[in-house]
């Protein structure tokens, strides 16, 4: 067997990065109030779950309206923020008019705007949740207080808007939760549900639990849950921990009724083994060969979560061949960011790999650092599949070079992969004669063990 030289020292500065960019990657849970996280919200429009408009929404004024002044949501100005990670809720622009005041003050959510007045009269725009009840007013203060009033928001859907309430986040696809076949009954009130799953140690390793976030919108401030009373800690927002063995919650809002249903595992298996195979083509060339033919190639996989944002994955491609190779990597994916509502994932991989392969009788061991990346859009298609695409890529140095690409598509139970792999490297009676392989072609394959 004959060793390589080449060392990888930039492969380990990588892997330290990687590690130190897990820590730094934790995100602080956001403990303000919703209406206020809503109105503050500056991570982007989420995408649109139904086709609520601001129309769908009005102000009442609690008690009589102070003279002069009028209010109304701005017609399309109705947007969906992500909150709390796991919730898409709605804020539109609030039209204040004003007449015959020399001063005036809006508090709301903790925030205090004055009035744009010019000769007594004026209009002012703010931004507010739309979220119903009076636990949320807007208020109003004319000349140092003698005219008030306060305003609260209402769902009031026009009989166009579709029938259907119940909306669920990304987060909550692959934990198969789902509203049972419930009438819907009160048509001026609508829920957005996200989920998280929590990792609990326990006695024999590490549970599970569910964390379920309910939006309901018009509920009051009280929801029967399995038959308890749980009171909104935030503006229409239950959150509710959930145990693997139930499988379903059973919530209630006056006449109205929600159940729904979950699978969750039991135990936390942060380590999964899938295998692959497929047929390739297959091109060998050295200094005494000149394959071009085809091949079956075995594949296996390892994801194994250190962290929300970390895993240590794994990869083995074995060519079955006379002219054989063997690929094998280990690498650090750390989540780098988000986008499109959190639908797309970009995923940085460092680490490093080794090449065994077979050329004229004699076997070759290769070390390199090709570095990667990985790009997976959720729910593409179909719920709960998958999309990826990515690569590892050492650009040609010294006379060697290496590249991977994939294109997935498939369920936490099957996949299908497009593959190409293609490397070149020293060999030969010298040790200086290039030795080049490419491998193009489709593998199926599926998980078939956890740990």
């Amino acid at each position: 067997m004959k060793a390589s030289r080449k060392q990888l020292p930039i492969a380990i500065l990588c892997l330290f990065a990687g590690l130190v960019a897990a820590d730094a990657g934790a995100e602080a849970p956001d403990t303000s109030s919703l209406p206020a996280a809503l109105v503050a919200s500056t991570t982007g429009g989420a995408a649109a779950p139904n086709d609520f408009t601001a129309r769908d929404f009005t102000v009442e004024w609690k008690g009589a309206a102070p003279a002069g002044v009028t209010a109304t949501l701005a017609d399309d100005s109705l947007e969906w923020m992500r909150v709390r990670d796991v919730l898409a809720l709605p804020r539109a622009r609030l039209v204040l008019a004003v007449k015959g005041a020399t001063a005036g003050l809006v508090t709301y959510s903790g925030f205090t705007t004055p009035l744009d007045l010019h000769g007594g009269n004026g209009q002012t725009e703010l931004t507010v949740a739309l979220v119903s009840g009076e636990r949320n007013p807007i208020e109003i203060s004319l000349d140092n207080g003698a005219r008030k009033g306060a305003l609260v928001v209402r769902f009031k859907p026009r009989a166009t808007s579709s029938p259907w309430r119940v909306f669920f986040d990304l987060s909550c696809t692959r934990y198969g939760v789902a509203a049972e076949n419930i009438p819907w009954v009160q048509p001026d009130q609508w829920a957005y549900v996200g989920c998280r799953l929590l990792h609990v140690k326990g006695a024999s390793g590490k549970t599970t639990g569910l964390e379920l976030l309910v939006f309901w919108d018009n509920a009051g401030q009280t929801l029967s849950v399995n038959g308890g009373e749980v009171t909104s800690a935030a503006g229409s927002l239950w959150e509710l921990r959930l145990t693997p063995a139930a499988n379903r919650v059973a919530l209630k809002a006056g006449p109205q009724s929600l159940a729904l249903r979950y699978a969750i595992p039991a135990v936390d298996r942060p380590g999964t083994l899938a295998i692959g195979f497929g047929p390739y083509s297959y091109t060998f060339e050295a200094e005494h060969i000149n394959t071009h033919t085809y091949a079956a190639i075995i594949t296996a996989y390892l994801s194994y979560r250190l962290s929300d944002t970390v895993r240590l994955v794994g990869f083995d491609a074995s060519a079955a061949h006379y002219n054989y190779y063997n690929d094998t990597g280990i690498y650090l994916s750390t989540l780098s960011t988000k986008a499109f509502d959190n639908r797309l994932l970009v995923n940085i991989m460092l680490g490093a790999h080794a090449l065994i392969f077979r050329s004229d009788g004699i076997h070759y061991f290769r070390a390199g650092g090709p570095q990667g990346f990985e790009l997976t859009y959720l729910n593409a298609f179909k719920r709960n599949f998958n999309f990826s695409s990515g690569a590892f890529i050492y650009p040609p140095i010294a006379g060697k070079s290496y590249y991977n690409a994939w294109a997935r598509w498939g369920s936490p139970k099957f996949f299908a992969e497009l593959n190409f792999i293609a490397w070149r490297e020293k060999g030969g009676t010298y040790d200086d004669r290039v030795v080049y392989n490419r491998s193009l072609g489709v593998s199926v394959g599926f998980p078939f063990y956890s740990f």
